[in-house]
């Protein structure tokens, strides 16, 4: 379920800072880096409960989606991605402070293709 939630929480939070008025960029700023940060933390529980002693995949979650055309939802995580997905979730949130002052127009563009990546 963490990684489900990892995977798709940014996305939810594009589509929520789409829905904000272009006029509160204070608004836009504080949710990206609210769905960001939340994102982060959701992600450090995967960290603290991976056991490195185990090469297969943790965290499986195998969902049937259109079990008709055996089509299914199959998602997990190894050591490397396991990085990957901190360093990720870590830096995004750094981003868009660093780029709080820095960007003066476009803000909510910028919060929704942060969020995407």
């Amino acid at each position: 379920m963490l990684l489900t939630v990892v995977t798709f929480l940014p996305a939810l939070g594009a589509l929520l800072v789409f829905f904000l008025p272009r006029g509160r960029p204070d608004l836009v700023k504080a949710t990206g880096f609210g769905v960001a940060a939340a994102t982060f933390l959701v992600s450090v529980p995967l960290y603290l409960r991976f056991d490195g002693a185990d090469a297969s995949y943790q965290f499986v979650e195998l969902r049937p989606w259109m079990p008709s055309l055996g089509i299914g939802y199959h998602l997990g995580i190894d050591g490397i991605s396991l990085l990957l997905v901190l360093l990720t979730t870590f830096l995004m949130p750094l981003t868009l402070l660093s780029a709080w002052h820095a960007i003066e127009s476009r803000w909510k563009e910028f919060a929704i293709t942060m969020l995407l990546l």
